[in-house]
């Protein structure tokens, strides 16, 4: 079984070091062979790939600048089911997994016949061993029966969620032909709750696989100043599309992001806000068509559209 791991690397100098270390001391059964396709759309210079030590095939693909998260994403993917995987992981650039984490997760796949399956793993701080706490409060908290089963000593292989985070999922090849994968509607967050919003509207599935573990660096835990006003301003604008998306009431949203601008001090953002409110507007017919072979189609058309670099 071939297993395509993707990670999308825009501004990760920093963090990428320490996960391909991780995703080289990972170990596999010896069924699976596993490659690297590394998506380039940094604009301050290339990945340091020195970690990996030449111990892995990787692929590694340029496209036009800051495509965004989901866009990268979909590079990779597009890319590693045309090389042939069995079995996609999308991982972020400031992750580190444990040694038999990516297997586990892939053995599970391989044992689904549902096609529309996703797996992901447990989250934990990056610098810790301890669960990190949104993730407890979001996605454990889905399905009590882990926690339970875990107090008790009695793990079961993987248990069903609906929503997970993006930083680390895996599926098999037939998910994306079938589906697709992110909206490129979605330039920054909320790409992954609309896309499991779309897996289940599809039949699809979502598991957390239990003794996995991977460790994430959180960007908008850490940020201060006007870094993580820019991140709730891109927070605040993709759950804006999401909502559009998934037709739920808009305009008491709206109104109570404008308040919470002017009451924590944010006027900077508001022109922005404004402005993507009116894309949202005047895009209003392309954001309702979203049938898997809208989103076909469009993932089609933005790949090939980053890609011409």
């Amino acid at each position: 079984m071939k297993v395509s791991v993707v990670i999308p690397f825009y501004k990760g100098h920093d963090f990428l070091p320490a996960c391909l270390l991780s995703l080289r001391q990972s170990k596999w059964p010896g069924h699976m062979v596993w490659n690297l396709v590394i998506v380039d759309n940094c604009p301050i210079g290339p990945p340091d790939l020195s970690a990996l030590a030449n111990a892995v095939e990787v692929q590694l693909i340029r496209t036009r600048k800051a495509i965004g998260f989901g866009r990268a994403c979909n590079v990779g993917v597009s890319e590693a089911v045309k090389r042939s995987a069995d079995v996609v992981i999308i991982l972020n650039q400031d992750t580190k997994v444990g040694a038999h984490t990516l297997a586990r997760m892939a053995s599970f796949l391989e044992e689904q016949k549902h096609p529309l399956t996703v797996a992901a793993p447990l989250l934990y701080e990056y610098a810790s061993d301890l669960l990190y706490p949104p993730f407890v409060k979001g996605e454990l908290s889905q399905n009590p029966k882990l926690v339970t089963d875990a107090m008790a000593g009695r793990l079961q292989a993987a248990y069903q969620v609906t929503s997970i985070s993006a930083c680390c999922l895996a599926f098999k090849a037939t998910l994306f032909e079938q589906l697709g994968l992110f909206d490129p509607h979605f330039r920054h967050y909320s790409e992954d709750l609309y896309f499991f919003d779309y897996l289940h509207r599809a039949g699809g599935q979502a598991f957390i696989i239990s003794q996995t573990k991977v460790q994430h660096y959180n960007s908008y835990d850490q940020a201060t100043g006007q870094e993580r006003v820019r991140i709730l301003l891109l927070q605040r604008n993709g759950h804006a599309l999401f909502r559009k998306k998934t037709g739920q009431t808009y305009l008491a949203f709206a109104i109570r992001s404008y308040a919470k601008a002017l009451l924590k001090g944010y006027v900077s953002s508001i022109p922005q806000m404004l402005r993507y409110d009116w894309w949202l507007f005047i895009q209003r017919r392309a954001i309702s068509r979203n049938s898997p072979e809208d989103i076909r189609a469009r993932i089609h058309q933005w790949t090939t559209r980053d890609l011409s670099v």
